[in-house]
């Protein structure tokens, strides 16, 4: 499993890019901020863009003072903001519980809404 492949080793964290992405990222840096957050479960790497690019990407909403993300869009329709995602994320490995406990609830949600009597 892909999870256990990650596991190797204990990391306390582990970078995740897009496949397209190919630049000279301060990959150090942004692994000593994810490190400095309390209980950070998943650091994502902005830039900025101009207005008319940044419908072309995903638009982050941030908090200045925390740089907490408050807010994310796909590829909006209209302007959301000049942040825009690089497709590169940094996650703890707490991450993997998180992910199982959505699963679990998403699953739990399916199941429940199906009839229980097979005649019906």
């Amino acid at each position: 499993h892909f999870r256990d492949q990650i596991r190797v080793g204990n990391p306390d964290a582990f970078f995740v890019l897009n496949g397209d992405v190919c630049a000279d990222f301060p990959l150090k840096s942004m692994l000593e901020f994810h490190q400095s957050k309390a209980n950070c479960i998943a650091t994502l790497m902005g830039t900025e863009a101009t207005r008319q690019q940044s419908v072309n990407y995903g638009c982050i909403v941030e908090d200045k003072a925390t740089h907490s993300i408050l807010h994310y869009v796909e590829k909006p329709e209209t302007y959301v903001s000049t942040l825009i995602n690089c497709g590169v994320y940094i996650f703890s490995q707490n991450i993997f519980q998180m992910l199982q406990t959505v699963f679990q609830s998403k699953q739990s949600d399916y199941y429940s809404g199906l009839p229980t009597d097979p005649d019906t």
